[in-house]
Parts: C-alpha cells; sequence; structure tokens
C-alpha cells in the first residue's frame, strides 16, 4: 500500500495539467485504504471512470493492468508511530544520536571498499522499500551527476524484475534495516546466478544467513525510534562523498 501511494502522490505532485489522469490518481490516492477490497469494476465506478481507462492509466504507470497494481497493496510497511511529547522527543533524540555513534564506529574501509564496487559498476541498481526508496534519490542524482548510472523503481515488484534483467557488470546495492524484504525474495538466486556485486546496508544482528552479499554494512542494533532513516541518510551521504572524491582520480 506504502508504495503504491508513493508512486500516485509522485504523480500528482509532478502533474501539469489537472486532466482525467490527475483526478484519477487523485480519487486512488484517496482510497487507498479500500483499494485492497475493491474489485476492477468498484475502483473504477468510485473514481467516476471507465474499467479500460482503469486499466490504462495503471499501464501507462509500468503495471500491465489494474490486478497487477493490486499485488503490491499486499507488501506493505509498518512503523511505530511516535507521539512526540517531551520524553518521546528527548528519546528520540538520544535514539538518532546512538544510531550515529554506530556508523561513526564502522571501519571507513569499509565504505571505501563500497566505493570501489560501486566505481568498478556499470550500473548501481538500489533495492529498497518504503521510505528507503525515497532516501537513495538524492544518491541516484549526485552520482548521475558524475556519469554513474543509479536507479530505484518505486516498487519490489518492478525492483526485482530490473534485477532480474541485470548482468555481472552490475551492483545491486540493497537497504533492508530488518531484512524483511529479504526473507521471501529471489535475489540471492538472481545475484549469484549473475555474479553480480551485491552491498547491504542494514542493522540485522544476525546476518549469517546473507553472507552472500559481498559487502555487509550493518549500522545494528536498530535503537527504534525511527532513528534507522537517519542512520542510512547518513551512510548514503558518507559514501557519495567518498565517490565524489574518488571520481576525481579516474
Amino acid at each position: 500500500m506504502t508504495n503504491l501511494l508513493y508512486m500516485l502522490m509522485n504523480f500528482l505532485n509532478n502533474s501539469i495539467k489537472k486532466d482525467t489522469n490527475y483526478y484519477l490518481a487523485l480519487a486512488l490516492a484517496q482510497n487507498i485504504t479500500s483499494l485492497p477490497a475493491w474489485s476492477l469494476e468498484r475502483t473504477a465506478a468510485e473514481c467516476n471512470v471507465s474499467v479500460s481507462t482503469l486499466n490504462r492509466f495503471f499501464k501507462d504507470m509500468g503495471f500491465e493492468n489494474f490486478s497487477g497494481a493490486k499485488k503490491i497493496l499486499l507488501h506493505d510497511e509498518h512503523s511505530k508511530d511516535i507521539l512526540f511529547d517531551e520524553t518521546s522527543r528527548q528519546k528520540t533524540s538520544e535514539a538518532i544520536g546512538r544510531t550515529l555513534e554506530n556508523i561513526n564506529r564502522i571501519d571507513p574501509k569499509v565504505f571505501r571498499s563500497a566505493v570501489d564496487k560501486m566505481i568498478q559498476s556499470k550500473k548501481i541498481i538500489f533495492y529498497a522499500y518504503g521510505n528507503n526508496i525515497n532516501l537513495t534519490l538524492k544518491t541516484q542524482v549526485e552520482l548521475m551527476k558524475l556519469n554513474k548510472l543509479a536507479i530505484c523503481n518505486i516498487d519490489i515488484l518492478r525492483q526485482n524484475q530490473t534485477i532480474r534483467e541485470a548482468d555481472a557488470d552490475d551492483l545491486l546495492f540493497c537497504i533492508s534495516i530488518n531484512g524483511k524484504s529479504l526473507v521471501t525474495s529471489e535475489i540471492k538466486d538472481y545475484v549469484t546466478e549473475k555474479k553480480m556485486k551485491s552491498i547491504l546496508v542494514t542493522q540485522l544482528e544476525d546476518t549469517g544467513s546473507l553472507n552472500w552479499f559481498d559487502l555487509i554494512i550493518n549500522f545494528g542494533p536498530n535503537q527504534g525510534y525511527n532513528s534507522s532513516k537517519y542512520g542510512v541518510m547518513y551512510i548514503l551521504d558518507q559514501i557519495t562523498n567518498l565517490y565524489k572524491t574518488a571520481h576525481t582520480y579516474f
């Protein structure tokens, strides 16, 4: 649900004109919690469009049809809401501080190794979920400015498709804080078969089952209070800055 809503909001935020597709996207976004239970016909009726218009809209967004779009509604992101009273603000600040301290304790060689793998790759494919997808955008832009192709599809299903189409010259850059997105995925098979380079950013306590990654950047344990996103931003900024420095020498 979260990923589909990101897509719809991106569409709405970047629409130049308020045409049929704009109002369709708006109706879908406003009824996002109802979509899992709605049929194709019910959704079209609620959005005041025809079935063919609804299917065409989702096809233009990269899905096969409405049914294809509904599949990503099964993938949801659960985060604990924080009530920002005085106590919560203090605990949030402390959690973010501990998270950044964890990152500062990581051997700098780990980050340099990540940059080396990025330099050696033809294309960087980010694999992330929910808000972490948006956090990669700044890094993608900075890398593209240095002529390094970096992409991240807006939903897990299309990310998997991109990885299936990758080759040995590409790099998989995976961000999975708790490893949930890796449990049932076939990424290991894709990466192993294609002999892709791979990096994992995580806070998992036990990464033994993920030793097929070439490099694991672990900034755990998770301190809670949504502090992980600040850690991901900090790590991406460090890697980006190191890449920029290294770029001046090649």
